[in-house]
């Protein structure tokens, strides 16, 4: 398993950062990266909405497992090749004293350990990603 992890503080309250995350759908709203997203069922929140993501030619799915307002929320990345067996990203969102530290973890398992290294380099690229998806939630809930 390869694990990377992004974190930044958000100059608002936690339930502002999560009223955002929780708009599941609507990631198109304020991820750059996102060029059209929407709901794949009839559960618009929880555990078990699925939404679809196309970013330029890629589209993967993206199905809630944990659910836990407004502390964390975590969703299977699915469409992403057969190397890897399970791609999770978990937004963790704990209160501090300048606003709310939320924190975005790619967890990536390979299908067998000789794909491991495919795992790592996974794990990193979505890294990247993840990295830039925080500075646009940041930019979206600070208004900036």
């Amino acid at each position: 398993m390869a694990e990377v992890t992004r974190s930044l503080t958000i100059a608002a309250p936690r339930k502002a950062v999560w009223a955002v995350l929780a708009d599941f759908d609507r990631i198109v709203d304020w991820a750059h990266d996102v060029d059209h997203s929407c709901l794949l069922t009839d559960r618009a929140s929880g555990v078990g909405a699925v939404r679809r993501i196309q970013q330029g030619a890629n589209t993967v799915t993206e199905t809630v497992v944990d659910w836990d307002e407004p502390i964390r929320l975590a969703y299977r990345i699915d469409g992403l090749p057969r190397l890897l067996r399970r791609v999770i990203n978990r937004w963790d969102l704990a209160e501090d004293e300048d606003g709310t530290r939320a924190s975005l973890t790619v967890e990536v398992v390979p299908v067998r350990p000789p794909a491991t290294v495919v795992a790592r380099l996974a794990a990193w690229m979505v890294g990247r990603v993840n990295a830039r998806m925080l500075s646009n939630l940041q930019a979206q809930v600070e208004g900036s």
